[in-house]
């Protein structure tokens, strides 16, 4: 007859026989969610705090953490077919909240974005210090001058920006700017006449505006 520590020690070995199994079907930690396509200069790329080469096929890993200096710029390119340029003099950082999923926390400086046709059950969103922007299979180009301020420019589709609770649609040559935590203007298209934003910001807007190869990187 078995003992009762017999049992107990018969238990303890198939708990622990059992205990990979119990993630077969979770996803794996650090899946690969990108990959670099395209690189200009020594942008640094960081994977849990630790900084790991960035160069052209380099996995981008859930949580990545993007920055670039100055005339340094990469693309990625996401497993769901969406891509993700970053300037110069930007930081973001990558997540992939579900299946189908992307998210880009855009802390500061420049980033475009294509994305491919939006499904029930696809999402992708730029999150900035202001304000949410959720693409609706579009192309788009963000700015984050200050935690105060973020610029919204769309190329192509339409982009729906968020922002304490006020939500606003831009269509193609529209532009959004978010202030603030709860404050996001109409779609505006005069860009010339934005006399509060930076003459560098006017000049991504001018450039991208209606175009997503000007400068043959993307």
């Amino acid at each position: 007859m078995m003992t009762l520590n017999k049992f107990i020690r018969t238990l303890f070995v198939a708990a622990v026989a059992l205990v990979p199994l119990l993630f077969l079907n979770s996803a794996a930690p650090g899946a690969a969610s990108g990959r670099i396509v395209k690189l200009q200069g020594h942008p640094k790329l960081f994977s849990n705090q630790k900084e790991k080469p960035a160069a052209v096929n380099a996995e981008i890993i859930e949580g990545d953490v993007i920055t670039t200096g100055a005339k340094e710029s990469l693309v990625v390119k996401f497993a769901t077919g969406d891509l993700l340029f970053i300037g110069p003099l930007s930081k973001v950082t990558v997540t992939m909240p579900g299946k189908n999923q992307v998210r880009v926390k855009h802390d500061n400086g420049f980033v475009w974005a294509k994305a491919q046709k939006l499904t029930s059950d696809k999402r992708f969103e730029v999150q900035t210090p202001t304000a949410v922007a959720g693409v609706r299979g579009t192309a788009f180009s963000s700015i984050v001058e200050s935690d105060d301020n973020a610029w919204f420019c769309v190329c192509d589709g339409s982009v729906e920006v968020q922002s304490g609770g006020k939500s606003v649609t831009a269509a193609r040559g529209e532009l959004v700017k978010a202030s603030g935590a709860a404050s996001v203007s109409a779609p505006m298209k005069n860009h010339d006449k934005l006399e509060s934003m930076m003459p560098s910001s006017r000049e991504c807007f001018r450039c991208h505006q209606g175009g997503f190869t000007r400068d043959g990187l993307y």
